[in-house]
């Protein structure tokens, strides 16, 4: 587990981790303003999985984590820090969650 809070547990994507985050990227109202086409199965296994995991050597401290609620361990999203290319000192925080965990204090 890479970090915890009250709530939730964050941890590396690992390569099985696939099928979550194409049923994530499914939800039409998650990906709402997000403008791309949709992807397949196989394209996060063998493109996006492959990627994220070379961002965690590439970029040590930063990447992708999948986030679970503590307790019951359902996957609630992922969220990213990712270095800003033209500013080494800036970064971005991005995140995407399940429909069902919206709005949950």
């Amino acid at each position: 587990m890479f970090l915890k809070s009250e709530r939730m547990g964050f941890r590396r994507v690992e390569p099985e981790d696939g099928e979550l985050l194409f049923e994530l990227d499914s939800e039409p109202e998650v990906l709402r303003y997000i403008p791309r086409n949709p992807v397949s199965l196989e394209h996060v296994n063998e493109k996006v999985i492959p990627a994220v995991l070379r961002l965690y050597d590439e970029t040590p401290g930063l990447g992708f984590w999948v986030a679970e609620e503590l307790g019951s361990g359902r996957f609630v999203g992922w969220f990213h820090l990712k270095a800003v290319d033209d500013d080494p000192e800036a970064g971005e925080i991005g995140y995407r969650l399940k429909r069902e965990f919206w709005g949950e204090a």
